[in-house]
């Protein structure tokens, strides 16, 4: 108390050093948090999942079932068969693909809206995860090694969002939020692999790839038929 009866100012305990390195800390890991929420939520410049083109979709199904014909008459027929596939058309056979082949392939279920892209020498697959409230684009790079033996699907590049991953980490996240556990057994180092033979439906001729070419927009491979004997 002072003379005149006010009390004495205290003096003020400076804040300690690791206390506002503490702080700024935690502020960094919120930016750093919230930056990388906006990356895996941002949708990639390039992700145009393609809809259902009705002035297109007869055309689409006649070609598929040309396809098909072609296909199956060939291997049957002991011939092996190129196959030229045409980036934005496979989008439009993705994108009807309840129209165009309710029966004849697996149902995508999980990834209502999926984009295939053909690049140089490996192929790009966007898949819309959804799990409300939240939704995020997953994108794939796969590149192709085909032997008599296996063919090998190698993930070498992952993204969720804009957000680089690890390739297996990715595959984890879309095996939890679709509650697959099949999912489990493509873990193996971001590779898949089966073996090289494979059976037509149409004839149950087996057959094998080969000379898989992957260029932008476009990708050609061989089906080759394995004779009975075999």
């Amino acid at each position: 108390m002072s003379a005149a009866g006010y009390p004495t100012p205290q003096a003020t305990r400076p804040t300690p050093r690791w206390g506002i390195a503490l702080v700024i800390l935690l502020a960094a890991l919120l930016v750093l948090l919230l930056a990388l929420t906006v990356a895996a939520a941002t949708r990639p410049a390039e992700y145009r999942p393609a809809s259902i083109d009705y002035n297109l979709l007869r055309v689409d199904k006649r070609d598929l079932a040309r396809l098909l014909d072609e296909i199956g008459a060939g291997l049957n027929g002991g011939s092996p068969v190129r196959v030229l596939l045409n980036e934005q058309q496979t989008n439009r056979w993705l994108a009807a693909r309840a129209e165009v082949w309710p029966d004849e392939v697996p149902d995508v279920a999980g990834f209502p809206e999926t984009q295939v892209r053909f690049l140089d020498g490996r192929i790009r697959v966007l898949m819309l995860l959804e799990r409300n409230p939240w939704s995020c684009v997953l994108t794939l790079d796969w590149q192709i090694t085909l032997s008599d033996e296996q063919a090998v699907l190698a993930c070498d590049a992952a993204r969720i969002g804009v957000l680089p991953v690890p390739a297996r980490w990715a595959l984890a996240t879309a095996g939890s939020l679709l509650g697959n556990p099949e999912w489990s057994w493509t873990l193996a180092g971001g590779r898949l692999a089966h073996a090289n033979e494979w059976r037509w439906p149409n004839g149950k001729q087996r057959f094998r790839l080969r000379g898989l070419q992957v260029q932008p927009g476009a990708l050609a491979i061989e089906l080759v038929p394995i004779p009975s004997w075999h």
